[in-house]
């Protein structure tokens, strides 16, 4: 049996939720990562991320609608979520990021 990123994401999707919201979400290789999330009124929670993971080019973990960094350069406040920002504008969405140790 090969595990693949895609059921490992779907796996913690899973269990964030049954969990009610009280799990820490984990980026690539184990740590823990700021948590950006792009939402719209015109799509959607599955939509959008759809767009920006499929066609924006996203170089973040998606974990069910959520986007994970796992970049220790990265944080909500910098650059790399500007770049989120713009992706997420594009598509007329609204960016949002939780740092990973709030």
């Amino acid at each position: 049996m090969q595990v693949s990123l895609y059921s490992i994401t779907v796996g913690l999707c899973l269990f964030h939720t049954v969990l009610g919201g009280s799990v820490t979400l984990v980026g690539p290789g184990g740590t823990a990562g700021d948590v950006m999330t792009c939402v719209n009124d015109n799509y959607d929670d599955k939509q959008l991320p759809d767009i920006l993971q499929y066609g924006g080019g996203l170089q973040y973990a998606r974990i069910g609608n959520n986007f994970v960094s796992a970049d220790f350069q990265f944080s909500c406040g910098n650059e790399k979520f500007d770049d989120f920002q713009i992706q997420c504008r594009a598509f007329g969405g609204a960016g949002t990021c939780k740092p990973a140790l709030s």
